[in-house]
């Protein structure tokens, strides 16, 4: 196997758990799964790749949280949003449910589950913490 960018090799390993009569290529499944498709962008997963990671039974921990149009310490969701691709260095997918009315994120990594379960909410979490180095 040749190196793999690390959203490469994440798509990769979940793509060797799903199911044979889901799997599609590498190089599709980085163009459908992933909203940023770039190797080096960040780590929110479409509604597709949401889905195959369930799939792929693989563990995550959802946070609800109410999209705002003013963050405090953010110019505007847009920045915010933008934001998480800084902050959330783990595969993450920002969904809504119709019924009850809610917006979650899904983070699909224990650590930074934990972390901003320490923070006490993803608002508080995404003011305290430092951009990651790419």
């Amino acid at each position: 196997m040749t190196d793999l960018s690390p959203k490469l090799a994440i798509t990769q390993a979940v793509l060797d758990q799903i199911p044979e009569s889901h799997r599609i290529d590498l190089q599709a499944a980085r163009k459908t799964w992933w909203l940023n498709i770039r190797a080096e962008g960040g780590l929110r997963l479409t509604e597709v790749g949401n889905t195959m990671f369930t799939l792929a039974d693989i563990e995550y921990f959802d946070f609800d949280f109410v999209a705002k149009k003013h963050i405090e310490g953010f110019l505007s969701w847009q920045q915010f949003v933008l934001e998480l691709n800084y902050k959330i260095n783990c595969p993450y997918y920002i969904g809504r449910d119709a019924t009850p009315l809610r917006t979650y994120l899904r983070i699909y990594d224990s650590k930074v589950a934990m972390m901003i379960s320490l923070y006490g909410d993803v608002y508080e979490y995404m003011k305290q913490t430092k951009r990651r180095n790419k």
